[in-house]
């Protein structure tokens, strides 16, 4: 943690992605026989959380070296960071 190595930096993984926010662009439009027609753009956004873990970036290089060497079954960064933090 930062009070072992205050000097290094440390970076934060938190959950985010993207997701359609029920509340959307409403446009209308008249339709030859006059008739209005109403669509429903749904727009984009970012769904997180609360909760994040720190990690100092000297430390995140060497797991990721260190998964990616593993044999017979070499491990994604991802995937590593999984198993090591459950």
């Amino acid at each position: 943690g930062y009070h072992f190595q205050p000097e290094e930096v440390l970076c934060v993984y938190t959950f985010a992605k993207s997701t359609v926010v029920p509340a959307g662009h409403v446009s209308s439009s008249t339709q030859a026989d006059g008739e209005k027609q109403y669509k429903v753009a749904p727009r984009l956004g970012v769904c997180s959380v609360s909760h994040f873990t720190v990690i100092h970036w000297h430390c995140h290089q060497s797991a990721t070296r260190a998964a990616a060497n593993l044999r017979p079954k070499p491990q994604g960064e991802w995937e590593s960071a999984t198993v090591r933090n459950s």
